[in-house]
């Protein structure tokens, strides 16, 4: 039984089952929360509403492994965030969908955070990658600057020993 009040203080279903599906992503691996990003796209439309296109567990050119999207939606399954819609067969695979339209909105708004963080993320390994670059090209242009004046040294002490033998 749940209090109006409580129910309420809590932010009522859509927040609650906000929180319950943010909870759960967060015990996933970054690995699994990619493969979720991903096949959550299928379940959701754009516009906030369950997908009447049901995933099925392999989708034709899919980026992802088998056994990946099937532990995935079993994860869905398990916190009731994700139901077969039919019986699995060997003839016909399961199909998924999300529980209820309420979750559409907090699956969309966890997409678009976890896709930002991973822009995010990128953004700061390219500038790491950039800076490693530039560091590699700074060891390397003083590098060939030592060599450059070892050179110069060179060629002053052998002219002024070539010099010295001609007199």
């Amino acid at each position: 039984m749940l209090r109006l009040q409580t129910f309420e203080a809590l932010g009522r279903s859509k927040k609650m089952l906000g929180t319950h599906l943010d909870s759960m992503m967060s015990k996933l691996t970054e690995s699994e929360r990619g493969s979720a990003a991903n096949i959550l796209r299928y379940l959701v439309t754009p516009a906030g509403q369950r997908s009447h296109r049901r995933l099925v567990r392999s989708r034709p050119g899919s980026d992802l492994p088998e056994v990946e999207v099937q532990s995935t939606l079993d994860r869905f399954e398990r916190a009731r965030h994700a139901n077969p819609a039919n019986g699995a067969s060997t003839a016909r695979p399961a199909q998924y969908e999300i529980f209820h339209d309420v979750l559409a909105d907090g699956i969309l708004d966890w997409r678009a955070h976890y896709l930002q963080e991973q822009k995010r993320l990128e953004a700061e390994a390219q500038v790491a990658r950039q800076r490693a670059k530039a560091k590699r090209l700074r060891l390397i242009a003083a590098g060939l600057s030592v060599m450059l004046v070892i050179m110069i040294v060179l060629a002053v002490i052998a002219l002024r020993a070539k010099s010295q033998r001609v007199w």
